[in-house]
């Protein structure tokens, strides 16, 4: 069993085991179904997109206000993405949220500030 699976099982395990100490519902429906394609709907109705089927190269965090960003002028951050096919796209962005798994999360390089230069 792989490392998932077993941290899977064992958080499945914990739950069942302490039932009284949890209030506990069960997905009627796939998770698709029933939380991801309502929050991409309304994600697309107030105007923002959700691109799925890419890797995650880069995301490079905006500038402080007054510096250019990365493209050298927006101040907006950017983040460059690898489509399946292997084609480089590279996003402006206002905001990111990152759906993934902790592991993964690890393997995206995320440039960090040093102190007094937010």
């Amino acid at each position: 069993m792989s490392g998932g699976r077993v941290e899977a099982a064992l958080l499945l395990g914990y739950v069942l085991a302490h039932q009284d100490d949890f209030d506990v519902r069960w997905c009627r429906g796939t998770i698709a179904e029933e939380i991801f394609e309502p929050w991409v709907g309304r994600i697309a109705a107030a105007g923002g997109r959700v691109l799925g089927g890419r890797r995650v190269a880069s995301v490079e965090p905006p500038s402080p206000p007054g510096s250019p960003g990365p493209d050298g002028e927006s101040g907006r951050g950017r983040v460059v993405a690898t489509t399946a096919e292997g084609v480089r796209e590279v996003y402006d962005a206002d905001v990111v949220v990152m759906a993934t798994g902790v592991v993964r999360k690890w393997n995206i390089p995320i440039p960090i500030p040093r102190p007094g230069t937010k």
